[in-house]
């Protein structure tokens, strides 16, 4: 349709493997902005995100473009390489599987 407007948000909520307290106070920014830099690599833009040391919330507006399990799919793959990938934790970092969006 010509002249068609999506503006789709979501609330994206995801868990780290088994509920592990891995997101602690002194890495959570760092774990957050490489979220962040994922999400707007893939054409979405944040609104807010947080959560707790097991888990994670973002609310953005998606790319209309991209399916939302291929963007949830493809933050939780970047982001947990990249935390193993730079030593962020000692212990290995995996999302559980799965994710709710809102």
């Amino acid at each position: 349709m010509p002249n068609s407007y999506t503006r789709i948000f979501i609330h994206a909520t995801f868990a780290v493997q088994s509920h592990a307290y891995l997101i602690r106070e002194k890495v959570e920014k760092q774990i957050h902005d490489t979220i962040t830099e994922q999400f707007e690599r893939l054409g979405c833009t944040i609104i807010a995100i947080g959560g707790m040391p097991d888990h994670v919330h973002v609310l953005f507006r998606q790319n209309e473009q991209k399916s939302l399990p291929d963007i949830i799919q493809q933050v939780k793959g970047f982001t947990s390489h990249h935390i193993n990938a730079s030593d962020m934790i000692p212990e290995k970092f995996a999302w559980q599987k799965g994710y709710g969006g809102y």
